[in-house]
């Protein structure tokens, strides 16, 4: 069990390594541009850039590193539960809530992406549908394992 969870937690770290590159390709041209007050690296991305539109690509890409900022949190969330589980702590109170955050964040990130690709703006990299099963099948998992630490509780005090 202990060979799963650290290729289940090594696969999470690529994961993420990957979701930080993309992250950082995108917004740091914007961090250079403000910063610097040089718009030529924002060229680079071959953006249609003029007076009217920076405000809004500037604020949707901003949204965006916020909704990588809540499936990053969320994937940290899973790697304690993991933790957990590795452990040998199975139905406790707080691998539950750790599930039940990771699908909150899930969550908040998938009604973020949908309204970015609601208004079209650069479809995103994740399909809302998966997201959302994700989270459901997080909260749901959540839900179990509160329930499960409750009877524990229950047996070991009636033993």
């Amino acid at each position: 069990m202990k060979r799963i969870i650290n290729i289940q937690r090594f696969f999470l770290l690529i994961f993420l390594v990957i979701i930080f590159e993309i992250a950082l390709n995108s917004y740091f041209p914007w961090i250079k541009a403000i910063y610097t007050g040089d718009f030529t690296s924002l060229k680079a991305l071959k953006l249609n850039l003029n007076d009217d539109n920076f405000n809004k690509l500037f604020i949707v890409n901003s949204i965006r590193l916020i909704s990588v900022v809540l499936i990053v949190i969320s994937f940290l969330l899973y790697n304690k539960f993991l933790v957990n589980i590795k452990s040998k702590f199975f139905f406790t109170n707080n691998n539950s809530r750790l599930l039940i955050r990771a699908s909150y964040f899930l969550t908040f990130y998938a009604f973020i992406n949908y309204i970015l690709n609601y208004l079209d703006i650069d479809r995103n990299y994740f399909n809302n549908g998966n997201i959302m099963f994700i989270a459901l099948t997080s909260y749901t998992f959540g839900t179990i394992f509160k329930k499960a630490s409750e009877y524990k509780a229950e047996n070991d005090l009636t033993i």
